[in-house]
């Protein structure tokens, strides 16, 4: 039984509807090797390991030659505004992709979402597929022995759970706000661990001086 249908009762006006209805979604290509072995210019295209929390490392981008993804891929180009999600290994990883990032095409494991019409906000859309309502629904899902997979036929069995759409803008302001507060705490930590490391090295080879 779906883990969303088994809750008892949602707040007042809120819907169980159903994913596909709400959400376009398309899966990558699937690129082989041999279309971007050696390749050091051309149009990028995005792994999993390409993603981190809130960016793009685009040292890790690989490139596939522009004339072949005009001829072959252009379906697969990634818009602004869309999110990709994670679909192999850490699902759920999600990013949304920033006018900067372009041109940038879709890979296989990767997954691009998007609102299908105006009653699902699409930062309420980001927040859900990082929820353990959807975390829970896809692995239980997902299929592959080494890693867990999922893909578009996973989520057309995955239900949504839908606020009222000024509610869905709240409850994603109020989750933003404690992802900036997460973000900035973080380069706090990654600060002073390079302090810390700094110290180590000049205490373990210079021990204390006299001022202690």
């Amino acid at each position: 039984m779906n883990k969303i249908n088994e809750i008892k009762k949602l707040p007042e006006g809120w819907k169980r509807v159903r994913f596909k209805d709400y959400v376009y979604f398309q899966e990558g290509p699937g690129l082989t090797s041999d279309l971007f072995e050696g390749k050091k210019e051309g149009i990028p295209f995005l792994n999993i390991r390409c993603i981190q929390y809130n960016k793009i490392l685009k040292e890790k981008l690989q490139y596939i030659d522009e004339d072949k993804v005009n001829r072959c891929f252009k379906h697969f180009l990634l818009n602004e505004d869309d999110l990709v999600v994670s679909s192999s290994g850490t699902l759920g990883r999600s990013i949304f992709i920033k006018k900067e990032n372009l041109p940038l095409l879709l890979n296989t494991s990767i997954i691009r979402m998007r609102p299908s019409n105006s009653y699902l906000s699409r930062f309420y859309l980001k927040y859900f597929v990082e929820s353990q309502f959807f975390q829970k629904e896809i692995y239980r899902l997902s299929t592959g022995s080494a890693q867990s997979n999922y893909g578009p036929s996973h989520l057309k069995k995955i239900y949504l759970i839908l606020p009222s759409l000024p509610e869905q803008r709240k409850i994603a302001e109020v989750l933003e706000t404690v992802d900036n507060a997460i973000e900035k705490t973080d380069r706090i930590i990654q600060k002073y661990k390079r302090i810390k490391q700094g110290l180590m090295q000049d205490l373990l080879t210079k021990g204390i001086d006299e001022n202690g």
